[in-house]
């Protein structure tokens, strides 16, 4: 059965979650696109376990026309985004705060 659609417009940016384990949110949308377009392979995905490597990943994918919707796979802490090597990025300011 043909698909219309090509692409599911999705971008996942991701970093590695743990030391002793191989885990990865992969496989989920493998499975969105092939259950939506008819291939796994119809998303974006990019790994990045710094903060240099987020924002390039982030920048590159904001520019491309098929990422529409960013899903961003990592762990989180009250510093913002912790990527694999201890990085924080995008800190999160909690709504109503006056801090900067």
């Amino acid at each position: 059965m043909k698909r219309e659609r090509e692409h599911t417009n999705i971008c996942v940016i991701e970093s590695k979650w743990f030391d002793e384990a191989n885990t990865s949110v992969r496989g989920v949308y493998e499975l969105l696109a092939d259950l939506h377009v008819g291939t796994p392979h119809a998303y974006n995905y990019e790994m990045s376990n710094s903060r240099a490597g987020f924002v390039e990943a982030l920048q590159r994918q904001l520019r491309c026309d098929d990422s529409n919707y960013i899903s961003i796979a990592t762990h989180g802490t009250k510093r913002g985004l912790k990527l694999f090597n201890e990085d924080h990025c995008c800190p999160v300011k909690p709504h109503g705060s006056k801090k900067s």
